[in-house]
């Protein structure tokens, strides 16, 4: 019931490795926690973002659409 502590973190994806069937560019990732690399900040016509690797086991979830998380400001690194 807490938004702190330990949990899984949405991400949108933004490229894939040649040998990934599973998820899609603009698809939105459910990761678990603490599987993902240091962010590299970039910045693009739509402002800043960090970007991260993960491995495709450590993909918990996909979804096409964002999360209300994400909505409201919650939930993505």
């Amino acid at each position: 019931g807490k938004l702190e502590g330990i949990h899984a973190r949405w991400g949108r994806v933004y490229a894939i490795g040649t040998k990934q069937k599973d998820v899609k560019v603009g698809q939105y990732v459910l990761v678990k926690h603490g599987r993902w690399t240091r962010g590299i900040e970039i910045e693009d016509a739509t402002g800043e973002h960090t970007l991260r690797r993960i491995d495709h086991n450590d993909i918990l979830l996909v979804r096409d659409t964002p999360t209300v998380d994400e909505i409201i400001g919650r939930g993505l690194t």
